[in-house]
């Protein structure tokens, strides 16, 4: 397990991660983290990368959502 500074707030697979927030984590997430400039590894074995804040544009395409009742309702 690895030891990290959360430097931004993160949601990922079910779990909030809160800047300042520090956190034990696998070394897998934590080098995930690290790498993308999210947190920095307390020990200092792992590099914190710069995060990417660059403009970003989503190419959304044949787009849809529907839902249905779970249940029929009271018959």
């Amino acid at each position: 397990m690895k030891r990290i500074e959360m430097l931004t707030d993160v949601k990922d697979v079910g779990q909030r991660y809160y800047k300042g927030e520090l956190r034990m984590v696998t070394p897998e997430k934590a080098g995930y983290f690290c790498g993308l400039g999210w947190a920095r590894d307390i020990e200092g074995e792992l590099p914190t990368g710069s995060p990417d804040t660059s403009e970003k544009t989503l190419g959304v395409q044949n787009g849809g959502h529907a839902t249905a009742a779970p249940n029929a309702g009271v018959k």
